[in-house]
C-alpha cells in the first residue's frame, strides 16, 4: 500500500453557464459546459498507523482546516462508508483563488476522495463516490471526471464530453482574472430569484446552445463572443470594475470577457500567439495590483 501521495487539484472554467430555474429543494437547475485548466491546488495525503485524530494544515491562514473544510468533510463521509485503521494527515497548498467560481474547494474534495480510494485499493465504487461527492457540494461530482463535462441539475448530473469535440481550444490560452472581492454565491442566486428582475434560461435552449458551441469547437474554430453566463448581468450591474472591463475589452482590444460560475473570476480566450501583456497591464490598472491574474491552458483529456 502506498501510504503517501501528492496530487494536483485543477481549477475549472464554465465555458457556458445558464441557470434554468429554482427547484423545490431551494437549489437551482443549471446547464453548464466545463473544462479543467492547468491552475492547481496541491494536496499531500499521508496514511499512518499511529494513534490520534486526522489532521489538516493549509498554507493560507484564512482557510479553515476543521470539519467545515470540504476535504475534511470528504474524509468524514469516506469513514462513514468504509472503516480503515489509518490516521490521515493532509496538507493543502492553495493556488486557486477563494470565492472565484473556479471550483477550488470542490476540486480539492474530489481529488482527495479519488486519491484516498486509490490508496486504500478501491474499497468504494465509482457510483458511491459520485453520491458521496454530491453530498459535499454541487460542483464536486464533476471533478471526479478528468474530461470536459456537460453539467445539469444542481450539478449532480455530469456527462463527459469527448475532448476531440473541443479541438478548437487546443490552440487557445486563457487569461483568468479575479478582482480582490468575491461574489457570494447564495446572494447572487437570491438576486436572480427576485420576480421580474432577471430571466432564467430554458434548459432545452441552453442544451442546444452548448451543442452548437461544441460543433464550432469540433471544426477547429471558436468565437470568443458566443458565450453566456446568467450571472454576468447581475455582477456587471453590482460591481463597476467588472462592468467597465466588460465594456472596454470589445472597444479597445476586440476581445470579450466572460464570468465563470457565479464569479467573481472571469476569463478571456486568446489565440496562442496573442501578446497578452497590454491586457494584463490594463487589468492591473483597473483592478489594482492585488488582483489575481494568470494565463492558463485548457486540459483536454479523456476521463
Amino acid at each position: 500500500m502506498n501510504l503517501f501521495r501528492r496530487v494536483s487539484c485543477p481549477a475549472k472554467l464554465n465555458l457556458y453557464f445558464a441557470v434554468a430555474g429554482k427547484r423545490e429543494d431551494d437549489c437551482h437547475d443549471i446547464v453548464s459546459l466545463t473544462v479543467r485548466v492547468n491552475l492547481y491546488d496541491h494536496l499531500q495525503i499521508r496514511l499512518s498507523e499511529t494513534s490520534g485524530d486526522d489532521t489538516m494544515v493549509c498554507d493560507v491562514p484564512d482557510i479553515s482546516t476543521d470539519h467545515t473544510n470540504s476535504v475534511m468533510r470528504a474524509l468524514s463521509l469516506f469513514r462513514e462508508m468504509y472503516e480503515f485503521p489509518h490516521r490521515v494527515s493532509i496538507s493543502l497548498e492553495k493556488n486557486i483563488p477563494i470565492g472565484a467560481g473556479l471550483g477550488g474547494s470542490c476540486s480539492d474534495a474530489a481529488s482527495f476522495l479519488k486519491t484516498l480510494n486509490e490508496m486504500l485499493a478501491f474499497p468504494i465504487s465509482g457510483t458511491d463516490l459520485q453520491l458521496m461527492a454530491a453530498k459535499i457540494g454541487s460542483d464536486v461530482p464533476l471533478f471526479l471526471s478528468s474530461s470536459p463535462c456537460i453539467v445539469k441539475g444542481r450539478g449532480d448530473h455530469v456527462a463527459s464530453v469527448n475532448p476531440e469535440r473541443l479541438e478548437g481550444l487546443r490552440r487557445v490560452k486563457i487569461l483568468i482574472f479575479k478582482p480582490i472581492f468575491s461574489m457570494d454565491t447564495q446572494q447572487a442566486y437570491n438576486i436572480l430569484d427576485i420576480p421580474g428582475s432577471w430571466n432564467y434560461t430554458n434548459s432545452d435552449v441552453a442544451t442546444n446552445f452548448i451543442q452548437n458551441l461544441l460543433s464550432a469547437y469540433e471544426s477547429g474554430t471558436y468565437d470568443s463572443q458566443s458565450y453566456m453566463n446568467t450571472f454576468e448581468s447581475v455582477t456587471n450591474s453590482k460591481y463597476t470594475e467588472l462592468g467597465l472591463i466588460f465594456k472596454d475589452l470589445p472597444e479597445y482590444f476586440k476581445l470579450f470577457a466572460h464570468l465563470t460560475g457565479a464569479g467573481s473570476a472571469c476569463f478571456i480566450l486568446l489565440k496562442e500567439d496573442y501578446d497578452a501583456k497590454p491586457i494584463i497591464e490594463y487589468l492591473c490598472e483597473v483592478l489594482g495590483e492585488n488582483a489575481f491574474i494568470a494565463l492558463a491552458r485548457p486540459q483536454l483529456v479523456a476521463a
